[in-house]
């Protein structure tokens, strides 16, 4: 069942948090606000409202929360400002993460599929940072339910630790809960495997939950790695080390079956080594700190990819901090803080060239595009190897709408730097721009060839596809795009959407009612897919299953006109005509500025035969030929019950238009000449 939330989309919650976005997990309900007292974006999360049903919760949360808050600044670890109460219950006051373009920002979406190598050691090197960081900091503590729900990837496709708070306050009020009030006897409470469970005081995610916590042992820092270790595995597999659909024999398994190897997985065998490590059976086995796990990852993968970049500290921290909260101000609408926050960072990281590098591409979100010129020619003086810079200032010229400086910008930026993505991506936007497609998509293949999973090139590469209309490319790039997808994320569903209208344009109507299928599986409470699937059924004659559809789409949205229309046409092609006359009606009053739905009621009014509705018939074409001079069919129409009311005068004028409109209609050509005869 679908948790309810209890603040909406523009609420503002203790008079001070606009909430922007709201969502639900496992067990949390989190809002993206504006803070208005400190003009800054926040998150607030806490526990869904069942939860609360064990009075004694709101004390442990506090309790877990507060290690959390006085952890040290860390760019794996999302930062926790406190505890505010809000309607009597306490929500944790986070900070918000911003994510890379076209990519969700849990790493749980992202886990449809293996990952490269190189990108599932940089993110589980990520998460041995922030557990490391723990470790230094609060000796003894342990995060206790590390999973891909609980870890953000951001703007930087850095991955940053989260979540600390919630199980280990279930854990610690599961005493309470085990003598009467057990969370795991509640109703609402999800059996889903990947989601986290308090089974009788057992607090964790099972596909991920180490052999001493399913035997109901407190976790220390050697369950976390247990479950990096089972994380790690999935990246690189594409699916976690044990499988199981059942939790005693999912509980069988992580307790007695071995690791499984990854050599049909294609993956290197030298990892093999570091997995068997995190995932022994006894905690003894395992690395005996973070330091030593980190010690492995990273030597395993500058020996594979080189060097590591070790994590920002200090002015170049900050800087990234001004950043992510510039850019999550922008996105939420708060442009002057986002400008404050922006300058800030510019102001702060003059003296730390990558810093001021890296900034360069939030710069052209700025209002006052040429003030920002100065900011990113400066970025690119300060490290001159570096090619941020130019692709800075080609993303200014972009916006300023001046092209050649543009593209010259983003080819110093790949000169200098081959492997810079967002350059090639940039680069295939401006080309569009010029209506030279074809280069567009070269850019675009060549940033795959570099980065074969990068996102928005596909996505660029689609948009190049398409404007040279070659839609079988396109819809082949668009296969890939979905394919780098989770069928979780909400973004998927529109892009199955897109390839539906890919496979209509290429006359493929199965494969376009599979794709909506798809789109509707996932899309939740969106009508669309259900409307053009019905759509596609009504014109393949499948008029049960396209009205069910439409029912559907009236459900979710009971003010769509499409809805109303496609099935008063589906009902007319039936021989329901006054059904489809009321359907037809209710569309026109919705949209009365649509020259179709007059033109199929029309029809529908012609259909039913008698005078007064050959009347209405002729007064709903008149009335879309207004709205629409171009519509040969309404002409056509028009001329065509002309005719049978014997008015051969109007009737000729009628057709005549339907023919200079569409001269290829070689049945009006006929028509018209009866006509004539008439005359």
């Amino acid at each position: 069942m679908k948790p309810q939330l209890r603040y909406q989309v523009g609420q503002c919650l203790a008079a001070r948090y606009l909430v922007h976005k709201a969502s639900a997990g496992d067990l949390t309900e989190t809002y993206l606000c504006f803070d208005r007292a400190l003009f800054v974006p926040r998150t607030l999360i806490t526990f869904q409202a069942p939860y609360w049903q064990d009075a004694g919760l709101a004390d442990e949360l506090a309790l877990a929360a507060e290690p959390w808050r006085v952890l040290p600044e860390h760019p794996n670890l999302v930062r926790c400002y406190g505890l505010v109460q809000i309607d009597g219950r306490p929500m944790l006051e986070l900070e918000p993460n911003p994510a890379l373009p076209q990519r969700p920002t849990c790493l749980r979406d992202w886990l449809s599929g293996p990952l490269e190598p190189a990108q599932a050691l940089g993110f589980a090197i990520d998460v041995c940072r922030a557990l490391d960081q723990l470790g230094q900091a609060q000796p003894g503590a342990a995060h206790g339910d590390l999973q891909p729900a609980n870890i953000l990837v951001d703007q930087q496709g850095k991955a940053r630790l989260t979540g600390f708070a919630f199980a280990n306050a279930l854990r610690a009020a599961a005493p309470a809960c085990n003598a009467g009030r057990s969370v795991s006897r509640l109703p609402w409470q999800t059996t889903a495997l990947d989601a986290t469970q308090c089974l009788d005081g057992r607090v964790g995610t099972p596909l991920y939950m180490a052999p001493e916590t399913w035997q109901g042992t407190a976790p220390d820092l050697r369950a976390d790695f247990y479950a990096l270790g089972c994380l790690l595995y999935q990246m690189l597999a594409g699916h976690p080390p044990y499988t199981q659909r059942t939790l005693e024999g999912l509980k069988r398994q992580h307790l007695r079956a071995p690791v499984p190897g990854l050599k049909a997985a294609g993956r290197p065998p030298d990892l093999y080594q570091v997995l068997d490590a995190c995932l022994a059976k006894r905690r003894e086995d395992r690395f005996p700190d973070a330091a030593a796990l980190l010690a492995a990852l990273s030597g395993l993968y500058e020996r594979r990819y080189g060097p590591l970049r070790p994590p920002a500290t200090g002015l170049e921290l900050k800087v990234g901090q001004l950043h992510n909260q510039g850019t999550v101000s922008f996105a939420l609408g708060h442009h002057a803080e986002a400008l404050r926050d922006f300058a800030a960072a510019l102001q702060a990281g003059s003296v730390h060239p990558p810093a001021a590098g890296r900034l360069g591409g939030a710069r052209f979100l700025l209002p006052r595009y040429a003030d920002r010129l100065a900011d990113t020619a400066d970025a690119a003086v300060l490290d001159p190897a570096d090619g941020e810079g130019r692709y800075a200032r080609g993303i200014v010229y972009y916006y300023l709408g001046d092209n050649p400086r543009a593209l010259t910008s983003f080819a110093a930026a790949l000169e200098r730097d081959p492997a810079c993505v967002s350059a090639y991506s940039a680069g295939a936007a401006t080309y569009l721009r010029l209506g030279q497609a074809e280069n567009a998509a070269a850019l675009c293949e060549q940033a795959l060839a570099v980065a074969p999973q990068d996102r928005l090139a596909l996505h660029w590469l689609v948009k190049a596809r398409m404007a040279a209309r070659q839609y079988g490319p396109a819809r082949d790039a668009l296969s890939r795009l979905i394919e780098l997808g989770s069928d979780r994320s909400p973004g998927q569903a529109k892009l199955y959407l897109r390839r539906g209208r890919m496979h209509e344009r290429l006359r493929l109507e199965a494969e376009a009612i599979a794709d909506y299928g798809l789109a509707a599986a996932i899309g939740g409470d969106d009508p669309q897919p259900y409307l053009l699937r019905g759509r596609l059924y009504s014109k393949a004659r499948r008029y049960r299953d396209a009205l069910r559809d439409f029912a559907q789409a009236l459900r979710l949205q009971a003010g769509s006109a499409a809805a109303y229309a496609w099935r008063g046409v589906t009902l007319a092609r039936l021989g329901h005509y006054l059904r489809a006359l009321a359907d037809l009606t209710q569309a026109a009053a919705l949209d009365p500025q649509n020259a179709r739905v007059y033109y199929n009621r029309g029809l529908v009014h012609d259909r039913l035969g008698d005078q007064a509705a050959v009347a209405d018939a002729v007064a709903d074409l008149e009335r879309a030929i207004d709205l629409d001079s171009t519509f040969a069919r309404a002409f056509a129409q028009r001329g065509l019950i002309e005719y049978r009311a014997a008015c051969y005068d109007r009737s000729l004028s009628a057709l005549t238009c339907a023919l200079a409109l569409d001269p290829g209609q070689a049945r009006l050509w006929m028509q018209r000449a009866r006509t004539c005869v008439r005359l």
